[in-house]
């Protein structure tokens, strides 16, 4: 026992620091593969959106409650990469939807389990679609006393309205605004932008013009008892609900006055006598007389023709020979 005793112990100590070495490796390896819980908060995606559709109301991330081994869940929470929550919009047009929260782990996440909270998330959808419209003409203010314009010659005189459907819907008109009073001396010559309006004249925003300006001649000539106006309708009440007036044509858009010169100085436009619209759910034509005031004759027919477009928007949209 005493022979090379330094020897064995010198042995007896490594083998206790390799056993405490093995013991120690062992049991980090079952820490490390020991059930663990973890969570991680990472972005919502979406998969297979329609052709034509935009995502306007989405939750921006959700949180995933992870389930595995250490190790796996450790490696998610460090990389969020690997892993994936998303919506599949497949099939799925204008509306709002109540969809449930997919998961997807990257191959080498190993076998965990993945709890999306919440479950499920409300998408809202809106489709682009595409109208085109006429151009027409508005005068921002009266012309020059004792002057009219000539008939306006718009080029485009059509325009295309892209965007999303309850905006292109609520369009009715395209018009060129033009102030008289920075006209140049014989008349206008010049592009302007293109708007895009209301049944109420008002601007609708959000919506793409194409092409965004129009070119507008208009002559400036003496009217000492003669002017050409544009013709206004007079619409009178609201279709049926869930019913909107899509378009309005006047024909002839535009009517020639007599009198005298300081009555047609103040008059730039002449309207229609009503047009109900209470209760419509048909598009309809209709002739309508002008209101011609007191004082003023009408060188034409005193009525115009008028065409109103009415529909719902779960109705099909008409055929436009334009496209």
């Amino acid at each position: 026992m005493r022979q090379n005793l330094g020897y064995k112990i010198v042995s007896l100590a490594i083998a206790i620091v390799i056993w405490l070495y093995a013991y120690q490796v062992s049991s980090i390896g079952d820490w490390r593969r020991s059930p663990h819980v973890g969570e991680v908060v990472v972005p919502l995606r979406v998969e297979k959106l329609e052709p034509g559709c935009v995502i306007t109301s989405i939750p921006k991330t959700v949180r995933v409650q992870i389930e595995g081994m250490r190790e796996h869940v450790e490696q998610i929470t460090t990389d969020t990469d690997l892993l994936t929550a998303y919506v599949n919009l497949a099939g799925k047009g204008a509306g709002t939807f109540t969809l449930p929260v997919l998961i997807h782990h990257a191959s080498d996440t190993g076998t965990i389990k993945s709890t999306p909270d919440p479950s499920e998330v409300v998408v809202t959808l809106d489709q682009k679609v595409s109208r085109t419209f006429k151009v027409g003409l508005s005068f921002a203010k009266t012309p020059m006393a004792g002057y009219q314009f000539s008939v306006p010659d718009i080029l485009p005189g059509k325009a295309l309205v892209r965007g999303m459907a309850r905006k292109v819907g609520a369009v009715t008109q395209l018009v060129v605004a033009v102030d008289p009073e920075v006209t140049g001396a014989t008349g206008i010559d010049s592009d302007y932008p293109v708007s895009a309006q209301d049944k109420n004249g008002q601007t609708v925003t959000g919506v793409e013009i194409v092409p965004q300006t129009a070119h507008v001649k208009l002559k400036l000539a003496n009217a000492p008892s003669k002017r050409i106006v544009f013709v206004i309708p007079n619409l009178s009440g609201q279709p049926a609900f869930p019913y909107k007036v899509r378009k309005i044509e006047v024909t002839p858009q535009v009517a020639t006055v007599t009198g005298p010169p300081q009555l047609l100085m103040r008059l730039d436009s002449v309207r229609t006598e009503p047009i109900h619209l209470a209760g419509s759910t048909k598009s309809f034509d209709q002739d309508v007389k002008l209101i011609i005031p007191s004082g003023v004759n009408i060188q034409q027919d005193a009525a115009v023709h008028v065409s109103v477009e009415i529909s719902s928007d779960s109705s099909p949209a008409p055929v436009n020979p334009a496209h």
